[in-house]
């Protein structure tokens, strides 16, 4: 599992590396002021919302899911690329985030999504989100 987390947790903060900088070149938004509202909260506060975070977006949004998809269609890549638009789908719909904060988002949610497929570990996609979360705030 150890494995997994540092895989996971190591393209993750890759690939939203390379989105961050690349929708920084075109000047889109990436939601930092959805991530400097959350830096305000107290530490206890938001360390506490990333990991439910973590615990229930990966449950509701991966493995749950993905696992019941896959067992209707027979694939588990259909079922990952459902399970991720429906993710990125309630994420605009909150209305927190501009489309393009949604789309910024979506790649975070792409990898444990794709870690979660790989894997096949709740328990792994759970610590790479609640790690990247707890992340964002250390380095507000």
């Amino acid at each position: 599992m150890l494995v997994w987390w540092v895989g996971g947790l190591v393209g993750t903060i890759a690939l939203s590396t390379v989105a961050y900088n690349l929708f920084r070149q075109f000047e889109w938004d990436t939601s930092e002021a959805f991530s400097e509202e959350q830096g305000e909260r107290p530490a206890a506060a938001f360390l506490f919302t990333a990991v439910t975070a973590g615990v229930t977006e990966s449950v509701l949004y991966q493995a749950y899911p993905i696992e019941r998809l896959a067992g209707l269609s027979g694939s588990v890549v259909l079922a990952g690329l459902v399970s991720w638009l429906v993710f990125t789908a309630v994420h605009y719909a909150t209305d927190r985030f501009s489309l393009q904060a949604t789309v910024f988002t979506s790649v975070p949610a792409l990898a444990v999504t794709v870690l979660y497929v790989l894997s096949g570990s709740v328990y792994v996609v759970v610590l790479v989100h609640a790690t990247v979360n707890a992340l964002s705030f250390l380095s507000q």
